[in-house]
């Protein structure tokens, strides 16, 4: 009972009754000659490429073979000044592509150097009581090439602790993962206000997007003159006027043309150009970082207060006659109004989220905020005049 017990715990897989075949194999290849392989019958290219593995000895140049013992290593050996540098230069060299992500994998050399800390420590070292000159080549070694080491050691472990957590990993992948989404929702949506309204929202609740997100969406939106990659430059300033207004870009140029009372010829062009840009910048400003963003609302007062003096003066060359054309032009004045007094709200809340102001400046922040919204309810109540009466019963259901 005793020895079939043995026999079933020394058991192996496949049994244990090996014959060695070496010899017969030796005296069946004695007769072949250097080089010459005996192909099965059927054996194809196929066939011979599938035999390769990785790790396989002949095959794979970073395996050493249990049977090939490694050449003994003397950390001491003395080094001359140029094979201490091509060290020193080929270290920094392996260090720097592990910085950039490269993990080296490729590779099959190590530095013998990192393995041998010990035995180059000058302090552990016993040098020969005549053996100065020794000693002067063993220092380039314990002094010059170990304090390389143990500083290419301390870069990387100190970049290996400051890596970001597998919980914040994943958080900046849901975050890139959001801004795709965010991207696919504004490309669906042909609407300046989606984009103003997203945007808004975005930086309201402290949503920073990736810079590439960010700088994708930018490009989204306007790119070598096109508006989504499918509009004209022309489509956002008509749906500058029928989204601020209710009205076609096409029915104010026409009014225009009608009431026109000038020597020169009435073009759009100018209107055009003054309108696009600071639109343009105006709705790519919320896909920046904070600080930057609010630095260009800043300047962009500026250009919405040109493109209202530039209104202004094609409206004076204006006959107007009736109360419709006069509302009409009085909502086409109020909207660089609108968008100005816009951003001159999104720059002193963005002063509140920056924690830009002192304790004594918040009361006049608070303050002047109500008095920016006051112009801007105002400001609405001129365009109510020229919405059109099916949208005013929109408005007044809603």
């Amino acid at each position: 009972m005793y020895e079939d017990d043995m026999d079933l715990y020394f058991d192996m897989p496949g049994g244990d009754d090996f014959e060695d075949v070496t010899e017969l194999f030796d005296v069946a290849a004695s007769d072949m000659t250097s080089g010459q392989v005996i192909l099965t019958d059927g054996f194809t290219l196929l066939d011979g490429m599938s035999a390769f593995e990785i790790g396989e000895p002949r095959m794979d140049s970073g395996m050493i073979h249990e049977q090939v013992r490694k050449p003994p290593f003397d950390p001491l050996t003395p080094l001359l000044p140029q094979e201490l540098c091509w060290i020193l230069d080929r270290s920094f060299a392996c260090e720097m592509e592990w910085h950039a992500g490269n993990t080296l994998s490729q590779t099959v050399y190590t530095l013998l150097y990192v393995h041998s800390l010990p035995q180059i420590d000058p302090e552990l070292i016993q040098y020969p009581t005549n053996g100065q000159a020794l000693r002067a080549f063993e220092g380039m070694i314990t002094i010059a090439l170990r304090s390389a080491v143990i500083g290419l050691l301390k870069c990387c472990d100190l970049t290996w602790l400051q890596l970001p957590s597998q919980t914040a990993t994943w958080d900046s992948i849901d975050c890139l993962l959001q801004g795709w989404e965010i991207l696919d929702h504004l490309l669906s949506s042909h609407s300046i206000f989606a984009w103003d309204v997203s945007g808004t929202m975005c930086t309201t609740f402290h949503k920073t997007l990736p810079p590439y997100i960010r700088s994708l969406i930018q490009s989204a939106l306007q790119d070598r003159n096109h508006v989504f990659g499918v509009y004209p430059n022309l489509w956002l300033v008509e749906h500058y006027f029928s989204e601020t207004l209710g009205i076609s870009y096409e029915a104010i140029t026409h009014t225009m043309r009608v009431h026109w009372d000038s020597t020169g010829t009435f073009s759009t062009k100018e209107l055009e150009r003054q309108v696009l840009t600071p639109l343009v910048n105006h709705l790519r400003s919320h896909w920046y970082s904070p600080p930057r963003r609010r630095r260009y609302l800043m300047t962009s007062v500026v250009e919405w207060q040109i493109v209202q003096d530039g209104f202004r003066s094609l409206a004076s060359q204006l006959i107007i006659e009736d109360d419709d054309t006069d509302a009409i032009i009085n909502a086409f004045l109020a909207t660089p109004c609108l968008w100005k007094t816009s951003t001159a709200r999104e720059i002193i809340l963005s002063g509140f989220q920056q924690e830009l102001y002192a304790s004594e400046e918040i009361p006049v922040a608070y303050w002047y905020t109500a008095e920016v919204l006051k112009i801007h309810l105002s400001l609405l109540d001129v365009l109510k005049e020229a919405v059109p009466e099916g949208a005013r019963d929109i408005l007044r259901a809603s």
